[in-house]
């Protein structure tokens, strides 16, 4: 299933930013990220494809004293962002949502509180999430400035690309779904 609601106002929420390959800042090279929320204020988004190595979900849990049961997955976690790194955000199903869920299109919602550990954990959790630490944020405009210069491509989520993508595949993947390949594109931006 993919979000095929279409660009609201102007505002990407639910959309993906593929970076340009002309991108080459370590943090957003070749980076894909879900664009959880987007208005005249800015914009806030999660990275998909970058896998913090050195910490898996059982690991996350311990350090806030929840218990890792059988129904806890062995999940990796995500550079979401430079943003509060310290800060962890779910991107999730539906099928689970608390007060503090923020719904961001018909499929999916972002929750950032412990609550959603401690669900998932004991398997009551969504049955689809993504664990991001720190998020990727715009001020006012600055996400449209970037555009304007090239440095991003719009693209839809999905369900299958977000949670069953492997990482290091997600980047090539969401061009594709645009209809580019990585050989094809101008490394230099410009505008008619």
């Amino acid at each position: 299933m993919s979000c095929s609601t279409g660009v609201v106002d102007g505002y990407l929420n639910g959309y993906l930013l593929v970076a340009m390959p002309t991108i080459v800042e370590s943090r957003f090279e070749q980076a894909s990220i879900f664009v959880c929320g987007h208005d005249k204020k800015g914009a806030i988004g999660l990275i998909l494809n970058k896998p913090l190595p050195a910490v898996s979900l059982p690991e996350l849990l311990k350090q806030f004293d929840i218990a890792v049961t059988s129904h806890t997955p062995n999940a990796p976690l995500y550079f979401g962002g430079p943003v509060d790194m310290g800060r962890g955000f779910v991107l999730h199903t539906l099928d689970y949502t608390s007060s503090n869920t923020v719904t961001v299109n018909e499929i999916f919602g972002v929750t950032a509180t412990i609550d959603i550990l401690r669900a998932i954990a004991s398997g009551k959790g969504p049955e689809r999430f993504h664990i991001c630490l720190g998020y990727s944020g715009w001020g006012a405009g600055q996400l449209e400035m970037e555009m304007q210069n090239n440095d991003w491509l719009i693209g839809n989520s999905s369900m299958d690309l977000i949670f069953n993508t492997p990482a290091d595949e997600k980047w090539k993947k969401c061009m594709h779904s645009i209809g580019l390949h990585e050989g094809n594109l101008p490394y230099s931006g410009g505008h008619a």
